[in-house]
């Protein structure tokens, strides 16, 4: 049996007989090319640990300069950055590999590859790019200028200008929400993580759901995760 799978590395759709092979051959090729030049360069030096907390201005890639620190928990960080090759805003989720958390390679590859299979799904956030950086998977994605649901919540944004406005909007987040949840389940995604602050907002108040770090991908013909 095979497995089909996108390649987090050139979104290129491609088969194999491993449920957990992520790369496609031929960027799995190239990952060992780099790796074998980077342990040549790292022979007989010891370099320190990459440092994910960047400080405003930071110029991440030679393309991206660090604005400012969106959010964070224990396995990552999101940063709003802009590219100064076309003046947009994103955003950048970084594992905090130095931390000692559960964050995995694996784990990230998986979320970057069901990022590639959830392209163009209405209300899920969009991957603009995945690129390495001293060894450290960056997730590059459009910005939600509007924040979370959690954090619209707390601060009673939700609730403003009255009990019709607040109806209207509550029943267009919860329906945005179900349509973008339709969408995944028809990719056979199983999300696994569903709660407010994973139901972001766009600056018109638009939901755009994230958070795929637990997410599974359902073979063909399994209902349901096991």
């Amino acid at each position: 049996m095979d497995y089909t799978h996108i390649c987090p590395s050139c979104g290129n759709e491609f088969e194999t007989p491993w449920e957990r092979e992520y790369l496609c051959p031929r960027c799995q090729r190239k990952a060992a090319l780099e790796n074998d030049t980077a342990r040549k360069d790292r022979a007989g030096e010891r370099f320190p640990q990459p440092i994910t907390a960047w400080m405003p201005d930071f110029e991440l890639l030679n393309q991206f300069k660090v604005i400012r620190l969106i959010g964070e928990s224990g396995v990552s960080r999101v940063y709003q950055v802009e590219d100064r090759w076309s003046g947009r805003m994103l955003a950048v989720k970084c594992p905090r590999f130095e931390s000692g958390s559960t964050a995995s390679l694996e784990a990230v590859l998986r979320e970057v590859e069901i990022f590639f299979r959830l392209h163009l799904s209405p209300h899920v956030l969009q991957i603009e790019q995945a690129r390495l950086w001293q060894g450290i998977p960056l997730i590059f994605a459009e910005l939600a200028e509007g924040g979370d649901l959690s954090l619209a919540i707390q601060k009673r944004v939700l609730y403003s200008s009255g009990k019709q406005a607040a109806l209207k909007r509550i029943l267009t987040i919860a329906i945005q929400s179900a349509w973008g949840l339709s969408w995944i389940h028809q990719a056979r995604v199983v999300h696994g993580d569903i709660k407010p602050a994973n139901i972001l907002l766009t600056k018109d108040s638009q939901v755009r759901i994230a958070g795929f770090g637990l997410s599974q991908v359902l073979p063909d013909g399994q209902a349901e995760v096991p």
